[in-house]
């Protein structure tokens, strides 16, 4: 059983079942895990795999394979954050284009 689907279950479980449950707190879940430091050569390398692609098409797990060895040690979830702030600041930088066309 999942540890999130436990929090849900003790609610409605009896008490003698819920004592046997395993002790779930929501700080157990919520546990930060290490930051990767994402360094300018790191990022350049990052930006490189999205670019091959397309920042549209990108997908983690695809940026993550043409990183190659400079990707060893990240998860495809640290790959599908960063991806995700890239996009984030794409939008920003073309919207700040956009808008300096228009005024000048």
């Amino acid at each position: 059983m999942h540890a999130a689907m436990l929090i849900y279950s003790t609610n409605r479980a009896a008490p003698a079942v819920r004592d046997q449950w395993p002790l779930v707190t929501l700080d157990s879940l919520l546990r930060r895990v290490d930051q990767v430091e994402w360094t300018p050569e790191l990022h350049a390398i990052f930006a490189a795999a999205v670019e091959k692609v397309g920042v549209d098409r990108a997908v983690p797990s695809q940026i993550l394979a043409d990183m190659g060895t400079a990707g060893r040690g990240l998860t495809r979830q640290n790959i599908a954050s960063h991806l995700q702030k890239h996009r984030a600041r794409c939008l920003l930088c073309a919207f700040g284009a956009l808008a300096r066309t228009r005024a000048g």
